[in-house]
């Protein structure tokens, strides 16, 4: 089994994107049983980059849907392909619904009590924000491109995959956040 990508694909402009395609397709052609899980991006992703910002204000790279997987969820999905035959082929491990940054803006702004804004950023306003920091270029490429993949709508995939593997439904993005936010709201208050 192979842990590839949503959205894999040749892309000269996307290390990721295309590394992960170039390896399905060695898979593919090996004449071997495989099987690849392409997971979507991690719904953590979404608590992480608002723990970094303003609880005023969410800024995000794009406005596009992505099918945010949970990382349990994957694993899940990954532990089914092991333990039970028949999987061969192809899978996809999403969430069960694909969201914006504006909806994510909104859970937050329930789970936290106050009103949030969100602000999309171009890819220059991105590129540049990764830059300021610390992050090695070869990473900040690595970033811009899959944000270009975002803003693309390469992500924006749901599929049933989570639950078929791993006998139990995938839990929503939404859900994710409210429920670490809440406990995160109500450790501050406390």
């Amino acid at each position: 089994m192979y842990i590839s990508t949503v959205g894999a694909r040749p892309d000269r402009n996307n290390e990721l994107i295309d590394s992960h395609f170039a390896t399905d397709q060695a898979l593919i052609n090996s004449g071997l049983a495989w099987t690849i899980l392409r997971m979507s991006v991690y719904g953590h992703a979404t608590r992480r980059r608002e723990t970094r910002r303003s609880l005023w204000l969410l800024r995000g790279c794009s406005r596009s849907a992505c099918g945010y997987a949970v990382r349990d969820d994957i694993a899940a999905a990954a532990a089914g392909i092991l333990a039970t035959p028949g999987h061969e082929g192809m899978n996809h491990a999403t969430g069960p619904v694909s969201i914006g940054q504006p909806e994510i803006a909104e859970t937050i702004a329930k789970a936290a009590g106050k009103q949030i804004s969100f602000k999309e950023m171009t890819a220059a306003e991105h590129r540049a924000s990764l830059e300021a920091t610390a992050i090695p270029a070869p990473l900040v490429q690595i970033f811009a491109g899959f944000q270009a993949a975002l803003r693309a709508g390469i992500f924006d995939l749901v599929t049933g995959d989570v639950g078929r593997l791993s006998g139990k439904q995938a839990e929503s993005p939404l859900e994710f956040l409210a429920r670490n936010l809440a406990s995160t709201v109500s450790g501050a208050r406390g």
